[in-house]
């Protein structure tokens, strides 16, 4: 039976051979009419199944979010991001990760590494990973006498003028060849009977529940994962090696809470931990110390409390000044702006809308801007360092006629019950 006399029974590569015939559609129009919109549909069935199967080889990734996932080439294995709002800084931190642990083909067609140009003329072009091994080799080299060049510029493409020079330096040494097809960046030994580990940190269960377990099986492929519970806040998940003989390579994504008294930070070291929102400084004195070496780790918070009255912005703001050090390599990525994101990302109706919510006021700066912000309603020599009593002066007053007036207030021990009702008297330089 020929093609024409029943379009339906054709096969999807006859079919396409069809379609392929400069005669088909003269000579049999409807039937053609049929064969392509019948080929279309199983097409887009197909496309619909990929999704569902390997989500991760359907992601766009924006300018910023590129960067980021990028940031390995520079040494830089801790991705922290204190940025605005709604621009994507979770999905990148996961992306990263999945960029360690996923088996890839050996030359992907997947959208995530096609290069594009963004909405701002930027180019955006993901590169795939090398070994972990080689990543910790251009960490020592980037910090060696050898390396006499300036350091590189996690904050701008591989391709940028100031980034070539090493960026190549680094290609003619091998270091960026990616690994091998089928096998992860992060590969345990072949004799690893238990699993690596991945902690992801949020502020309580309501925010893995709908934030950050949804987000993991967003991109995920399915036939990887093995279990699956929101009760307990872990994914599993089993990765095949090349040869049937050796065990499969499996992880184990574990959520944790801040505000949970029966969540434990304690325990031998992990593979990778990604911090999402504000941790307290003890939880992240615990992070600090459970990596291995060959660990990854990420942080994304948006700073919206005044850094000299939440604790949790002003230990992200210590972090970004470089006074509490952060482990492995780390890089701060702050100041992204919501209104910079592509419309894939944060739609022009949204931006438009967090604009009119946030612009007159001073949590705006961090939510739209991704900036720090301060409230000088609190005494500022209270708050340390960076914000003393230095940083500020009286206004001109009968009231506070000389310097040493304000200078035995610093010296004076004065409590916050004390200090709080003089707080309006200070103005910033």
């Amino acid at each position: 039976m020929t093609w024409y006399e029943n379009p339906e029974s054709v096969s999807l590569e006859d079919a396409i051979q069809v379609l392929r015939d400069p005669d088909a559609s003269r000579l049999f129009p409807r039937q053609f009419r049929d064969l392509q919109a019948r080929l279309q549909t199983r097409i887009q069935q197909i496309e619909d199944q990929a999704r569902l199967d390997t989500p991760f080889s359907f992601a766009r990734l924006s300018y910023e979010q590129i960067l980021k996932c990028n940031a390995w080439w520079c040494g830089i294995t801790n991705i922290v991001n204190f940025s605005s709002n709604r621009i994507g800084k979770t999905t990148s931190n996961i992306f990263n990760a999945l960029l360690y642990i996923l088996p890839l083909p050996p030359t992907p067609d997947f959208l995530p590494f096609q290069p594009y140009t963004d909405h701002l003329n930027r180019f955006c072009h993901l590169l795939r990973r090398p070994p972990i091994e080689s990543i910790l080799l251009i960490q020592q080299f980037l910090r060696s006498p050898e390396f006499n060049l300036p350091q590189p510029n996690p904050e701008l493409p591989h391709s940028h003028p100031d980034n070539l020079p090493v960026f190549d330096l680094l290609t003619h040494k091998g270091w960026l060849t990616p690994q091998a097809p089928f096998h992860p960046s992060v590969e345990p030994p072949i004799h690893q009977s238990i699993a690596n580990k991945i902690w992801h940190g949020a502020p309580d269960i309501d925010a893995h529940k709908e934030v950050t377990l949804p987000e993991w099986q967003k991109w995920l492929p399915k036939q990887y994962i093995t279990k699956i519970s929101t009760y307990e806040g872990e994914i599993h998940l089993e990765f095949p090696r090349q040869s049937f003989n050796l065990p499969p390579i499996k992880w184990e994504i574990i959520t944790k809470s801040y505000d949970s008294k029966d969540t434990k930070w304690s325990g031998a070291a992990v593979d990778g931990i990604i911090l999402s929102e504000g941790p307290t400084q003890a939880i992240f004195n615990e992070v600090k110390q459970r990596f291995k070496v060959t660990g990854f780790a990420g942080w994304d918070y948006t700073p919206y409390e005044p850094r000299n009255q939440g604790a949790k912005s002003n230990l992200a703001h210590r972090v970004a000044k470089g006074e509490e050090e952060c482990p492995l390599r780390a890089h701060i990525f702050t100041g992204e702006s919501a209104l910079d994101a592509p419309d894939f990302i944060l739609p022009q109706q949204k931006k438009d809308d967090l604009l009119r919510m946030w612009k007159n006021k001073p949590e705006g700066q961090a939510r739209l801007y991704g900036k720090f912000f301060t409230s000088h309603s609190t005494c500022p020599f209270l708050l340390g360092s960076k914000d003393s009593l230095s940083s500020y002066h009286f206004p001109t007053s009968s009231l506070y006629p000389t310097e040493s007036y304000s200078l035995s207030l610093s010296r004076s021990g004065m409590g916050p019950c004390h200090c709080r009702g003089l707080g309006a008297a200070f103005q910033p330089k």
